[in-house]
C-alpha cells in the first residue's frame, strides 16, 4: 500500500527536563553540551544528546537553578547566567530571518483564505491592544523596533504566505518566542 507522494509529517514528542511532561518538540527548546558548556540548539541541527526544556524563561531559569542540565547529562556542565538572554536573542533572530524575505502586505489586503491556499499573519508590537478587523492571526511577540527591522519602518506588519511549510514555520517560531517572553508563564 502506497502512502502517496506526501508522507505524513512525523510528530516528535520530547520530555521536558523541568516538568517531566511529554510534549511536541515545537513547544520545547533543545540544548546540547558542547565542550562542557550548555548551548541552545534552536535549529535542531547540532549533534549529540538533546536536553529539552519548555519554551519559557521561567522553565529555563528553573532548569538552571536546579542544575538539571548536569543531572541529565550525568556530568559536570557549565551553564552561563546569560543563557536566557542568548536564547531570546536566538529566537528573535530566527523569526526575523524567516520574515525578512517575505512580501509585506497592507493589513487591509490580507484575508486568511484556505481556498486560495494562502495564510495571513499580522505582527503588532507587544503590549498593544486591538488589531485589524480581519480574519488574520495576530502575533504580539515582537516589539516595535524588531518589527520595524523587517517591515521598512512600519510598526505593524502583515504577511500573506502560501499555506504549508513557511506558514507553519512562522507559526512555530512566533509561538515559541511568545511563550518564552510571556511574563506570567509558570511552568
Amino acid at each position: 500500500m502506497s502512502r502517496g507522494r506526501r508522507a505524513c509529517r512525523r510528530i516528535r514528542i520530547r520530555r521536558c527536563l523541568v516538568s517531566g511532561r511529554r510534549d511536541h518538540q515545537d513547544t520545547l527548546l533543545r540544548f546540547v553540551v558542547e565542550r562542557g558548556q550548555i548551548q541552545p540548539d534552536l535549529q535542531l541541527s547540532k549533534g549529540g544528546r538533546g536536553y529539552w526544556v519548555k519554551s519559557s524563561r521561567h522553565s529555563l531559569q528553573t532548569a538552571m537553578d536546579r542544575n538539571l542540565f548536569a543531572r541529565a547529562a550525568r556530568c559536570e556542565v557549565a551553564v552561563s547566567g546569560e543563557l536566557p538572554a542568548i536564547v531570546e536573542r536566538g529566537l528573535v533572530r530566527r523569526l526575523l530571518m524567516t520574515l525578512s524575505g517575505l512580501q509585506h502586505l497592507a493589513v487591509d489586503d490580507g484575508v486568511d483564505d484556505p481556498a486560495t491556499g494562502r495564510e495571513g499573519f499580522v505582527f503588532a508590537p507587544a503590549g498593544t491592544d486591538g488589531g485589524p478587523d480581519l480574519p488574520l492571526t495576530v502575533y504580539r511577540c515582537l516589539d516595535g523596533a524588531e518589527i520595524a527591522r523587517v517591515s521598512k519602518g512600519m510598526r505593524t506588519c502583515g504577511f500573506m504566505v502560501p499555506c504549508g511549510g513557511i506558514a507553519r514555520r512562522i507559526r512555530v517560531e512566533a509561538e515559541r518566542l511568545g511563550r518564552f517572553r510571556a511574563l506570567d508563564d509558570q511552568n
